[in-house]
């Protein structure tokens, strides 16, 4: 499911113009990781504390794709 809900957001990404799409992800979801990873998304930062929750405060990582301009 993840990966058809990431193509559709890539294909809508395309067809309206956006060069870059970006996400952030919480460290410790590595599936979530893994799949953005394989999908070709690349970590651009690290955000700490980011995230407040009810049991505190967590980081974020910040993960970038960027889309080829249609040919």
């Amino acid at each position: 499911v993840g990966t058809a809900l990431l193509h559709a957001a890539v294909g809508w990404a395309r067809e309206v113009g956006v060069h870059k799409l970006e996400l952030h992800v919480f460290p410790y979801n590595e599936a979530a990781i893994a799949l953005y990873e394989r999908f070709g998304f690349e970590r651009e930062g690290y955000r700490k504390r980011h995230y407040r929750r009810p049991d505190g405060f967590v980081d974020a990582i910040l993960m970038a794709y960027e889309l080829e301009p249609p040919a």
